[in-house]
C-alpha cells in the first residue's frame, strides 16, 4: 500500500507513527525519506528540525520526530487482505503430513476480527467479502481518519458493533453526513488518545449508538458530547479519563442512560445542587472507583439519583482511613435504594446493620446540630421511624471489624487466551496488573502475554464490552467489572 502524508506505520521494529513529510533530505544519498512523528518520545531524535532547516511539525512538544527509510516501514494492508489472510484455508506440514484447515464460508461470517493485522484502510469491495458482518474488530491497528473510516463502513449493511481500540484516529469535528452509520449499536474505542472534541464527533456519527465504551482516552469535558448523544444509548464507559467536574457530568442528566462509568477519573466531590427532582431519571448502575472523592457529601448526593440501584465506589478517599467494610457500611445507610455495591448484593442484615450505625453516628455527632441537610433530611426522618424503638447510645457505632478470613478478601477471576478455555482462579484483591501476567503466563505456560482485557458480559456472549488494561497501578479490587460482579480477564499472547 502506498504511504501518504497523515497516515499511520509500523516500524520493522515495532514502533507507532504518523507520517508528517516523504520526500528528500539534503545531505543524504537516498531520495525518498519518511519523515515520522513517534507515538513514543524515546523513539524520535528531534521535532521535525533536521541540520538547521524544519522538514516537518510534530503536533506534540518535544523531540517525537524523526527520518526512516522505507525498508524500515513493515508491511500495511487492506481490511480484505487480512480477512483473506486469517479466514482463507491454509496449509501446514506436520510430521510430514499435510494438514489442511477447515476454510470459512466468509458470506456467512458474522463476527470478524482482524486486529494487530496492521489494517491501514478499508478498500471499496471489502464489504463484499464478508456481507454478513455484524461485529467487526479493527483493534490495535494503523487506521488514520474516522471521516474516511466510517464512510467506507457505511457499507456494511449488517454492522451493529465496532471495535477501534488502539487506533489513534484524526477525528474530524462534523460527520460529512448527518448519519453516518445508523445501524451502529456498539463502538468501543479505548487507549487510543480521543480528546473531548473527538468523543462528541463521534456521537454525531453514530445517532442509534446503543453501547459506547471510550476507556482510557484524554476526554476532560463531556459537555458538548451530552449534546450530541443520541436518545437511544443506554451504556456509556468514559473509565480512565481526565473528567475533574461533576459539574460537566452533569449535563449528561437529562439523557436516557442507564449504566455509566466514571472509574479512574479526576472527580473530587459531587455537588447536591447539581442533582435536581427529573435529572438522571433512567440511571440504574454508576461506577465512581478510583476517584479522589473526599467526603461523605459526594455519597449523600447520589441519594437524589431516582433509579440508582448499583453503585461502584472503591479505591476512593472516603472512608479509606480505616477499611472497606467501613465504606460499604457508609455508603449503604446513606443509600436507601441501592441494591448491590461493589459488585455484592445488599443482605436484608447489610442494610439494617448500616441503616442503624448510620442513624447512630447521626444522633450522637453535634455536627448534624448544625447541618439541616443532614439532621431532618428525608432520609434521616424515615431512619428516625424506622428505629424509633432505639436511643442514640444504644445504635452501634460505623466501627466495624477488619475482615478476619483471607478467603473473604479473595476475588473470582475467569482467565483465558483470547477466544481459548477459561480458567477460574481466586486471586487477592490487591494482585495488581505486573503480578496478574504472571500468574496468566504460569497458569497458560506462555512466555510472555502480550496485553490483558476484561470483559463486560458474559463469556458466551459476542457483544461483550473489551477494555484493555492498560493502568500499571489498576488492582482487581479497584477494576470496574460487569454490574453483576463476574470479572472476566482476556490474555492476549504475544506473538
Amino acid at each position: 500500500m502506498d504511504i501518504k502524508l497523515d497516515d499511520r506505520i509500523e516500524s520493522v521494529d515495532g514502533f507507532r507513527g504518523w507520517v508528517r513529510y516523504v520526500g528528500e533530505v539534503a545531505g543524504r544519498r537516498e531520495q525518498k525519506w519518511y519523515g515520522i512523528e513517534w507515538d513514543e518520545e524515546e523513539r524520535g531524535k528531534h521535532d521535525g528540525v533536521y541540520d538547521g532547516y524544519r522538514y516537518f511539525q510534530c503536533r506534540r512538544e518535544g523531540s517525537f520526530g524523526s527520518f526512516v527509510k522505507p525498508k524500515m516501514i513493515s508491511g500495511r494492508q487492506t481490511l480484505g487482505e487480512a480477512v483473506m489472510e486469517k479466514y482463507s484455508p491454509k496449509k501446514e506440514s506436520l510430521a510430514d503430513s499435510l494438514v489442511v484447515s477447515k476454510p470459512v464460508e466468509l458470506d456467512l461470517l458474522t463476527l470478524c476480527s482482524v486486529s494487530g493485522m496492521k489494517v491501514a484502510a478499508i478498500r471499496p469491495g471489502d464489504e463484499s467479502i464478508i456481507p454478513s458482518v455484524t461485529d467487526l474488530d479493527l483493534s490495535n491497528n494503523l487506521l488514520s481518519s474516522w471521516g474516511d473510516l466510517a464512510t467506507k463502513l457505511a457499507a456494511f449493511e449488517q454492522l451493529s458493533s465496532l471495535t477501534l481500540s488502539k487506533n489513534f484516529l484524526l477525528i474530524e469535528q462534523r460527520p460529512p453526513v448527518a448519519t453516518i452509520l445508523p445501524s451502529l449499536k456498539t463502538l468501543i474505542i479505548s487507549s487510543a488518545s480521543l480528546e473531548s472534541e473527538d468523543a462528541d464527533a463521534l456521537m454525531q456519527s453514530c445517532p442509534r449508538l446503543e453501547s459506547c465504551v471510550l476507556h482510557g482516552n484524554r476526554i476532560s469535558d463531556v459537555t458538548k458530547l451530552a449534546k450530541s448523544v443520541p436518545k437511544s444509548l443506554r451504556v456509556l464507559d468514559l473509565s480512565d479519563n481526565e473528567i475533574d467536574s461533576w459539574e460537566t457530568v452533569s449535563t449528561l442528566k437529562a439523557t436516557n442512560l442507564e449504566n455509566l462509568n466514571f472509574s479512574g477519573n479526576r472527580l473530587r466531590s459531587i455537588s447536591t445542587h447539581l442533582c435536581e427532582e427529573g435529572d438522571w431519571q433512567s440511571l440504574s448502575t454508576l461506577s465512581l472507583s478510583r476517584n479522589p472523592l473526599e467526603t461523605w457529601e459526594s455519597v449523600e448526593a447520589l441519594a437524589f439519583l431516582p433509579s440508582l440501584v448499583s453503585l461502584r465506589i472503591s479505591g476512593t478517599g472516603i472512608g479509606s482511613s480505616i477499611n472497606d467494610d467501613f465504606l460499604r457500611q457508609g455508603v449503604i445507610g446513606r443509600l436507601e435504594k441501592l441494591t448491590i455495591l461493589n459488585g455484592s448484593d445488599i443482605t436484608v442484615d447489610d442494610r439494617l446493620e448500616a441503616e442503624k450505625a448510620y442513624l447512630g453516628e447521626v444522633l450522637r455527632s453535634e455536627k448534624s446540630r448544625s447541618n439541616p441537610g443532614l439532621s431532618s433530611d428525608g432520609r434521616i426522618g424515615r431512619l428516625r421511624k424506622k428505629y424509633s424503638m432505639f436511643s442514640a447510645e444504644s445504635l452501634p457505632s460505623s466501627e466495624v471489624k477488619a475482615v478476619s478470613k483471607i478467603a473473604d478478601q479473595l476475588i473470582q477471576v475467569n482467565m483465558r487466551l483470547i477466544d481459548g478455555p477459561t480458567v477460574t482462579k481466586r486471586l487477592p484483591g490487591s494482585t495488581d496488573l505486573k503480578r496478574l501476567r504472571l500468574v496468566c503466563q504460569k497458569i497458560f505456560r506462555i512466555k510472555k502475554i502480550e496485553s490483558l482485557a476484561y470483559l463486560v458480559g458474559d463469556l458466551g456472549d459476542p457483544a461483550s464490552t473489551r477494555t484493555y488494561l492498560t493502568d500499571a497501578s489498576a488492582t482487581l479490587s479497584s477494576l470496574s467489572v460487569a454490574p453483576e460482579g463476574v470479572l472476566v480477564i482476556e490474555a492476549e499472547p504475544a506473538t
